[in-house]
């Protein structure tokens, strides 16, 4: 949220040669975030005719709640001819047609659609004031909640995802979603034990998928020093056999810090058996080798390392340093 910064990189980009029809979008984005609605109505109308310019003025149109000018914006966008933006359009026109299907709903439960929309094609900013508005009529609508403290996280306003969580949860404390969102906030507000308990709780209720919540736990309890729940979580990524790879790679990498080296060495040794092709496992076997004081067979694995993987730049150093 650094506009004036953010205005500098725009006219870099601008005399470097960029897209005018990008700089448009990039510098409309920045109007309708900071509140310049009428600035940046102006600059698109303004404008040659490209994706860009009816992406920009569908996103005005929404703020500004002219649903049918956003609608029939949203349409070019879908039928034009740069892919990320015909995504997005596709993306937010559906809020408005799954609206239709409840022709009872209220313009709350439109507003929050599109909000959850916004969302998904990485504009939180310009959803967050729209939530604001139904939360503030709404209290209890979990949805608008949730999408708020969502929102809030991305863009690291950690304390009011954290209340707009514990209100989401409050109003449904058995949801799998909720419980991961607070989670990640216990996580960056470095609540660990707070952290763990929401993502085993999520796991618990199905949330998918799994390995989000396998990762999450363990990274968390290698930044608090907790090795033994990190290695559980990489044994289950192990047992599951898709995440499998990464789930040998924590492992080894637990045992190794822990110093615990015969056993690192053995479980190498098994995710070779299990995965003959892949580089990255030799070079577990090579870490545990030479934590081992045997450089030959460090230098083998390395060797079986490269071969499968040239571009393995930490086996390289790794060689250099033995040799």
């Amino acid at each position: 949220r650094e506009t004036s910064k953010l205005r500098s990189t725009i006219r870099k980009m601008a005399a470097e040669g960029a897209r005018d029809e990008d700089i448009l979008l990039l510098e409309s984005l920045v109007n309708l975030r900071t509140g310049e609605l009428v600035t940046a109505r102006q600059e698109l109308s303004a404008s040659p005719e490209s994706p860009q310019k009816h992406y920009g003025i569908a996103l005005l149109s929404i703020i500004e709640g002219n649903h049918d000018a956003a609608q029939s914006e949203l349409n070019l966008v879908s039928h034009g001819w740069e892919p990320i933006l015909r995504s997005n359009a596709k993306m937010l026109q559906a809020a408005y047609d799954e609206f239709a299907l409840f022709p009872e709903s209220q313009d709350l439960h439109l507003v929050t659609l599109l909000s959850r929309a916004l969302a998904q094609v990485q504009e939180c900013e310009l959803a967050l004031p729209l939530l604001i508005q139904v939360t503030q009529v709404r209290d209890d609508y979990r949805d608008a909640w949730i999408v708020q403290g969502y929102c809030e996280l991305t863009t690291e306003r950690y304390e009011q995802a954290l209340a707009s969580l514990e209100r989401a949860y409050g109003l449904d404390p058995q949801k799998a979603e909720i419980q991961y969102l607070l989670a990640r906030t216990y996580d960056v507000l470095n609540q660990y034990d707070n952290a763990k308990t929401f993502y085993e709780y999520a796991l618990v209720n199905g949330f998918a998928p799994a390995i989000e919540i396998q990762r999450s736990i363990a990274n968390a309890a290698l930044a608090n020093g907790d090795a033994e729940t990190a290695s559980v979580q990489y044994l289950a990524m192990i047992e599951e056999q898709e995440h499998a790879i990464e789930g040998y790679e924590g492992l080894v990498g637990v045992l190794l810090q822990s110093e615990n080296y015969e056993e690192a060495d053995n479980k190498a040794k098994e995710a070779i058996e299990d995965y003959p092709e892949e580089g990255a496992l030799y070079l577990l076997l090579a870490k545990a080798a030479d934590k081992n004081s045997r450089p030959d067979e460090a230098r083998a694995a390395l060797q079986k390392a490269l071969h499968l993987d040239p571009f393995l730049h930490e086996a390289k150093e790794l060689m250099r340093k033995i040799e």
